[in-house]
């Protein structure tokens, strides 16, 4: 839903092109497929603000519901492969998602609805390789259980951090929730048994 408007996706039997995209307001006459021929596989739709970002055939989309508004986010560099996003999360003025990288590496990414603004979150001398599928908003800040351990980020590389944790933990887990003013989330420790953290 985005403003006062419904996107969806309709699967059709038959056919390569077995997906497509529809917008409603809740009339027959205000409801209509976005005729773009290059809308293969949509899905992981996201609102943000008065558009919608989602994914299509490996690539990161947004539309504001009419077909000359939907386009897709060219992200520099471009992946080798497909970026691939996933995990849409809001926070804020931008949206991290998971994404593949140039080494086709699944990392922590960041957009604002333009390409410009579409890139992986970087941090020196730490490996990005980190997973990141389940966000949770705290505030200004989005938690993750990343390779090895939890990290937290505010959509920038200087704001992206792991949290310094006790040596038992491992990681390896990726449930993880808000609860009032903490965050859960169930990882392993140095014994290999699932068990629950909590942090603020």
């Amino acid at each position: 839903v985005f403003g006062n408007k419904f996107l969806y996706v309709v699967n059709v039997v038959g056919g390569w092109q077995n997906t497509e995209l529809w917008v409603t307001d809740g009339t027959p006459a205000g409801t209509t497929k976005l005729g773009i021929s290059t809308l293969l596989f949509p899905g992981n739709l996201a609102t943000f603000g008065n558009k919608v970002l989602f994914s299509n055939d490996g690539g990161l989309w947004i539309t504001d519901g009419t077909a000359s508004g939907t386009l897709e986010l060219q992200a520099p560099p471009s992946p080798s492969s497909e970026l691939s996003p996933s995990a849409f999360t809001v926070l804020g003025n931008k949206v991290l998602f998971q994404g593949m990288d140039a080494q086709d590496k699944e990392g922590l990414w960041v957009t604002d609805g333009t390409s410009a603004g579409t890139f992986e979150i970087l941090i020196a001398g730490a490996s990005l390789n980190s997973y990141p599928n389940t966000f949770v908003v705290l505030g200004s800040k989005a938690l993750f259980i990343g390779k090895g351990g939890i990290w937290v980020t505010d959509g920038t590389a200087a704001g992206t951090i792991e949290l310094q944790v006790p040596a038992s933990f491992v990681g390896g887990g990726d449930k993880i929730a808000r609860v009032g003013d903490k965050v859960l989330a169930i990882a392993t420790d140095a014994s290999g048994t699932a068990s629950l953290w909590v942090t603020d």
